[in-house]
């Protein structure tokens, strides 16, 4: 329903954009580490899902510091939380104007780990390099 090039181009953009981090696909698994961070929005409406961002703590680090103007020294897990979240929101919501609408968008929730709702069925799943680091985006149906 969401075509992958789709996903790839809106996380680009959204990177590329709000970061200056290029960001390119991968066929390597994203992290599996404890450490993982996962932002989730939900779209309501025509189309039920729901978009998750994940990535790993060291990536949501420098990524606070590159949009907040900060040390990374002084990056707190706030800084990271607030990231991962307007990231996951610009992300979800250039998704939500590919599916088909009206719809809404959530706020944009984040927790540790990467675990999926029991209600949510993977409809894709794109990973990427970037900078580094690999991330992933999936996107969901209810």
């Amino acid at each position: 329903m969401i075509p992958t090039e789709d996903i790839i181009a809106v996380t680009q953009n959204v990177l590329g954009t709000m970061l200056q981090y290029d960001a390119v696909p991968s066929g390597e698994v994203a992290p599996d580490t404890k450490r993982v961070l996962t932002g989730r929005i939900l779209i309501n409406g025509e189309w039920n899902g729901s978009v998750l961002f994940q990535i790993p703590e060291a990536f949501a680090t420098n990524a606070a510091g590159r949009l907040l103007m900060m040390d990374l020294a002084d990056v707190g897990n706030e800084d990271r939380v607030d990231t991962l979240a307007e990231l996951t929101n610009m992300i979800g919501g250039n998704i939500k104007s590919i599916v088909p609408g009206p719809s809404t968008l959530s706020f944009p929730t984040v927790c540790v780990g990467s675990e999926l709702a029991e209600f949510e069925k993977i409809l894709e799943q794109v990973d990427l390099d970037c900078e580094g680091d690999a991330i992933r985006v999936v996107v969901c149906e209810q």
